[in-house]
């Protein structure tokens, strides 16, 4: 697939503090392609219909020691992640997916809508905090696991700190090529 999107809004949570920043905030837009320069040829090849926004988040979560992207299965299982992500914070993802980086494990979703933009926004920002919980959650609940297989009686778990941030796109154009 190949999309044409416009970044509208954006944030970042720090996984030590839990403090959220803002980075970008444009507001809706009101843009949209120009067919006549790109050529009249690619509105046939459109997916259509084209949704009006995606909304995506990202979970940053450092390797431990001895993980890698090329030598471990990723900490959080995707099956599960999608799953309590849209039963307990209202993902409802096109899917989850792990992107290979040289010192964490990548998570990120993407979700459409043709909700108002106003809409989005507050759903991907109560999103957030909710995403947060089920990550932690799922963290706590491996460690407990790994601590028991070790021989350890599960109570000596350490926390794992990641960090995770959100987005909001505009959607202009998706073809399937």
């Amino acid at each position: 697939m190949t999309e044409v999107e416009e970044n509208l809004w954006e944030c970042a949570v720090d996984g030590k503090t839990g403090e959220m920043t803002v980075t970008r905030d444009d507001g809706d837009s009101t843009s949209a392609l120009d067919w006549t320069r790109l050529g009249e040829q690619w509105r046939d090849l459109l997916v259509s219909p084209v949704p009006q926004y995606e909304l995506h988040h990202a979970v940053d979560l450092p390797f431990a020691a001895g993980e890698s992207c090329r030598r471990s299965a990723p900490p959080l299982d995707l099956v599960v992640l999608c799953a309590r992500a849209a039963t307990e914070a209202g993902i409802a993802s096109g899917g989850w997916f792990v992107f290979e980086k040289a010192d964490r494990w990548a998570f990120r979703s993407n979700e459409f809508s043709n909700e108002r933009y106003e809409a989005c926004l507050e759903r991907l920002r109560a999103q957030i905090p909710k995403l947060r919980a089920v990550v932690e959650d799922m963290l706590l609940a491996a460690a407990k696991s790994s601590s028991r297989r070790h021989g350890g009686g599960g109570g000596a778990e350490t926390h794992r700190s990641f960090d995770t941030a959100a987005s909001l796109e505009k959607v202009h154009a998706i073809w399937r090529m």
